[in-house]
C-alpha cells in the first residue's frame, strides 16, 4: 500500500499531539514500505533516517532494503520484543494469512507506554488489494481487549479521494503488557474475503496469474463476522 499523503498526515498528526520527536523515536514498521508523498518515491527507511529517527526497523517476508526477513504468520525474534515507542502498520496486516500471530506481534513489538499505528482496508473498499478488510468494530473491540487508549478517535481517509479506497486511521497506546488468548480474538469481526492471491511474498505479476483478467475480481463482503466463500464477481479497478 505504502504511506501516501494521509497517511503521513495521519502519522505526523499522532507524533504532534503525543509530543513526541522523530530523533527520540525507535520504530518498527511491518512491511517493507514505501514513501509516495514526496514526488521522488523512496524507501521508507531511507526517508525516516533522513529526518532522524533513533532506530528504524522493517519487517518483511522479502527482505529488500534491509528488512528483517520474517514471516508475520510466526512469532518474531525476541531480540525485537518490547523494544519500540512506535509501531506501525501502514498496509501490510492485510496480507497475513494467520491474523492472531501478527496482530500480537504488534503489541509485543511495542513498549508499555508505546504508540501502534494502523492504516488499513475498510469493509467494502481497496477491491482485490488483500485478503482481510476491517471495520471500526474492530478496531474498537480490540482496544478494549488489549487495554489501549485512543491517541486520536477512530477516523476514515481515502487514497487520492478516490471512490472505495477508504482507509481505517488507529492510533493506540500501549498501556499493558496482556493480549487476549486466540479464542477469543478470533471472534473479534475481521472480513475474510478468500483472496489467497495477495498474501505472503505476493507480487502484482503472481496476483494476475491467480486472478485472470476475466474473472479478476473479488467479492465484496456483507457480513464481516463471516468469511465470504462464493458470490458475484465485482470489476477490480
Amino acid at each position: 500500500m505504502g504511506i501516501g499523503p494521509e497517511v503521513h498526515a495521519f502519522e505526523q498528526y499522532i507524533i504532534d499531539s503525543s509530543g513526541m520527536l522523530w530523533p527520540g523515536i525507535s520504530m518498527c514498521e511491518l512491511g517493507n514500505q514505501k514513501i509516495k508523498f514526496l514526488k521522488r518515491r523512496m524507501p521508507a527507511r531511507k526517508y525516516y533516517r533522513q529526518i532522524g529517527v533513533k532506530e528504524h526497523v522493517s519487517l518483511d517476508l522479502n527482505g529488500i532494503n534491509s528488512a528483517v526477513a520474517v514471516n508475520l504468520d510466526n512469532p518474531v525474534p525476541d531480540s525485537l520484543l518490547n523494544r519500540f515507542n512506535m509501531v506501525s502498520d501502514f498496509g501490510t496486516i492485510e496480507h497475513v494469512n494467520n491474523q492472531y500471530p501478527a496482530f500480537k506481534t504488534m503489541h509485543n513489538l511495542c513498549m508499555v507506554g508505546g504508540i501502534i499505528l494502523h492504516a488499513l482496508p475498510a469493509v467494502g473498499h481497496w477491491p482485490g488489494h488483500g485478503r482481510y478488510y476491517y471495520s471500526e468494530q474492530f478496531f474498537e473491540q480490540l482496544a478494549d481487549l488489549c487495554g489501549y487508549s485512543f491517541v486520536k478517535p477512530l477516523s476514515r481517509a481515502a487514497r487520492d479521494d478516490r471512490m472505495f479506497h477508504d482507509l481505517l486511521l488507529a492510533a493506540f497506546q500501549k498501556q499493558e503488557s496482556r493480549f487476549p488468548d486466540r479464542d477469543i480474538f478470533e471472534h473479534l469481526p475481521v472480513e475474510d474475503s478468500g483472496n489467497m492471491a495477495t498474501t505472503g511474498n505476493y507480487t502484482r505479476a503472481a496476483r494476475k496469474k491467480f486472478l485472470p483478467a476475466e474473472i479478476n475480481s473479488l467479492c465484496i463482503p456483507l457480513n464481516y463476522e463471516k468469511p465470504i466463500t462464493s458470490c458475484n464477481p465485482v470489476l477490480l479497478y
